[in-house]
């Protein structure tokens, strides 16, 4: 068990003490004084502008619009799964993301925020939206939130069944794909964030 896993086990555990001590099950935490353990700080690893455009080349035309719009707005899984029409503003070129009450979903910190749409997405969208007949920008099954989005990971939610392009330009990126900084979300949306 690694040091970071060891230290989310602590934490819980020290939740749950606390939840017994609020409870009257118990008057102090036996698991105050464990100390936790030291993790080092790795840089994450993320795509350069050569990279991108090798990973957008081998895209399938489906795949594209998604990695377009992770690579130009920083969004988050959840934030592209529950992406709506209803929230780009085309008239102000900016994506809302915000609650989704209906589906159960609120955005990180509970925040809403605005991103801009800019000159290289917004006919990448305006195409998608031509195209599109539900109310999600990634077309979703039944209406619903895609669930397997949670292990988005590098592969596009709105395809399945296929390999993703940019698993298959790993090793050209000279990535290991057993590496889990390889198959890590973050290398996409770090490239609009840094």
């Amino acid at each position: 068990m690694s040091s970071s896993t060891s230290n989310h086990d602590l934490k819980i555990i020290g939740w749950m003490f606390k939840w017994a001590i609020n409870k009257n099950y118990i008057t102090k935490n036996p698991g105050r004084k464990v100390e936790r353990f030291r993790v080092e700080k790795k840089n994450p690893r993320f795509f350069s502008r050569d990279e991108i455009r090798l990973i957008l080349d081998d895209c399938s035309a489906q795949s594209y619009p998604i990695y377009m719009i992770l690579l130009h707005t920083g969004m988050r899984k959840g934030e592209l799964t529950h992406l709506e029409w209803a929230d780009l503003d085309f008239s102000r070129m900016v994506i809302k993301i915000r609650p989704k009450e209906k589906d159960g979903w609120t955005p990180k910190n509970k925040k809403e925020r605005e991103i801009p749409i800019n000159d290289e997405l917004l006919p990448v969208l305006l195409k998608l939206k031509a195209g599109s007949k539900g109310r999600c920008v990634v077309e979703k099954t039944n209406d619903k939130p895609y669930n397997r989005c949670r292990r988005l990971s590098l592969n596009p939610p709105a395809v399945s069944g296929h390999n993703s392009a940019v698993e298959c330009q790993l090793p050209k990126l000279g990535v290991a794909g057993s590496n889990p900084v390889a198959r890590s979300f973050y290398p996409l949306l770090r490239v609009f964030r840094d």
